[in-house]
């Protein structure tokens, strides 16, 4: 009996002391927020037919351009960036709204107003740092074109921050 006892023993210390590679050196329970960026911005370029910059040259007037983002007025300039320097006279549009399809309406001028219409997914992500796991959500760009011309932009993964250029070409007669 003794014998039996000291074998139920070793066999339990041995089991109970067994490395196990796949338990988590941390909680596995979420303790930071993970607080991510929008999935990226449009680099928005407006010329003429001889390639000259519309907002550069006085066609447009920067201060008259208007934007709706899902019919809601948006003031535009704080989602434009001035600098560095070669961004100016880019429109730099962020796509915000909500999961599935959004639209910004950029009115340029009385008689000229472009659509950029745009798809997002949202997905949970999560990532470890010093121990902590950090979790939250984030936007995902799926599909975006602009006056109804597809935009082509590679994957977005929720690692990256998108910078989307489109050239316009714009009737100026």
């Amino acid at each position: 009996m003794k014998k039996t006892m000291l074998i139920l023993c070793s066999v339990f210390v041995f089991i109970s002391c067994e490395s196990n590679d796949n338990t988590p050196l941390v909680d596995s329970e979420c303790t930071g927020i993970a607080d991510y960026l929008p999935p990226g911005k449009f680099l928005i370029e407006l010329v003429d037919s001889k390639g000259s910059n519309l907002i550069e040259n006085g066609f447009y007037d920067w201060s008259q351009i208007i934007t709706k983002l899902n019919n809601e007025d948006f003031n535009y300039h704080t989602l434009t960036s001035r600098e560095p320097s070669d961004l100016n006279n880019l429109l730099t549009v962020v796509p915000l709204g909500n999961e599935g399809n959004n639209r910004w309406f950029l009115t340029l001028s009385e008689t000229d107003v472009d659509t950029l219409d745009f798809s997002m997914s949202n997905v949970e992500l999560s990532y470890m740092s010093d121990g902590i796991l950090y979790c939250g959500s984030r936007f995902l760009l799926d599909s975006a074109s602009y006056n109804g011309e597809t935009i082509d932009f590679e994957e977005s993964t929720g690692e990256t921050y998108l910078e989307i250029p489109i050239r316009v070409i714009k009737t100026t007669d």
